[in-house]
C-alpha cells in the first residue's frame, strides 16, 4: 500500500478551480502532491508527465503542434488513453501543452473544444473534474481510485459526463472507484447500471 511506484490508491478531492500560473514540478514533487491530496495545484505538471511518459520526443513535438490526431498516436500509450476517455466524455476535445524544460518556468496548456482554444484554468469545472481524474488514473493507474464527492457543485449535464468518464475508466482499465455522494443524479445514474454497487448509509 505504501509504494510509491506503485500507489494503491489516490485520494481526488472536488476541485474549485486551478491557479492560473503553475511552475514544472519533478516526478517525486508530484507523486508527494498526489499522496497529500494537492492534485489540482499540479494538475498542468501532471498533464506534461503523462505526455512525456511513454511518448517519443518526436511524438510529442507533433502532437504539441496539433500535428497528429488521437489514432496516429501509440495504441500503448498512457497519452492516447487519455485523450480517448477524455474524447468520450468531450467530443472533439484536445489538451496541448507548451513547456520547454530547459528554459521554461511555467507551463502553458490549453484546451481545444467546439472550435475554441482557451488556457486550461478557463475550462469549466466539470470539464476540469474529468480531466483531473483521468490524468491521474492514466498516470498512475490505480487499482482504487477514491473519490469524495466529485460531483459537488458540477451542472446536472457535467455530472453526467463525469459518470461516462468514471465508466470509461473502469471499463477499459484495472481502476476501480469507491465514490461518495449527494447527488440524485449521479445516484439515479449509477442505479440504472448493473456494474456498479450503490450502498446507502
Amino acid at each position: 500500500i505504501g509504494d510509491r511506484d506503485l500507489p494503491f490508491s489516490i485520494f481526488t478531492p472536488g476541485l474549485s478551480g486551478i491557479p492560473l500560473k503553475e511552475e514544472w514540478k519533478t516526478r517525486g514533487a508530484l507523486d508527494a502532491a498526489a499522496m497529500h491530496g494537492d492534485a489540482n495545484l499540479y494538475l498542468r505538471t501532471l498533464l506534461d508527465h503523462l505526455l512525456h511518459k511513454d511518448l517519443p520526443a518526436e511524438t510529442v513535438s507533433e502532437w504539441c503542434r496539433g500535428a497528429l490526431e488521437i489514432e496516429d498516436l501509440p495504441e500503448s500509450s498512457s497519452w492516447r488513453a487519455f485523450c480517448t476517455y477524455l474524447n468520450d466524455c468531450y467530443p472533439g476535445a484536445y489538451v496541448y501543452i507548451k513547456h520547454n524544460s530547459a528554459k521554461d518556468r511555467y507551463i502553458d496548456v490549453s484546451v481545444e473544444y467546439r472550435s475554441l482554444e482557451f488556457t486550461l484554468d478557463s475550462a469549466s469545472t466539470g470539464m476540469l473534474q474529468v480531466i483531473q481524474i483521468l490524468a491521474y488514473a492514466c498516470f498512475y493507474a490505480p487499482p482504487l481510485l477514491l473519490l469524495d464527492e466529485p460531483d459537488a457543485h458540477l451542472h446536472a449535464d457535467s455530472q453526467t459526463r463525469l459518470h461516462r468518464a468514471l465508466k470509461t475508466l473502469t471499463t477499459n482499465t484495472a481502476t476501480r472507484v469507491v465514490l461518495a455522494t449527494h447527488s440524485p443524479q449521479l445516484l439515479q445514474l449509477m442505479m440504472d447500471d448493473n456494474d456498479i454497487k450503490v450502498i446507502w448509509l
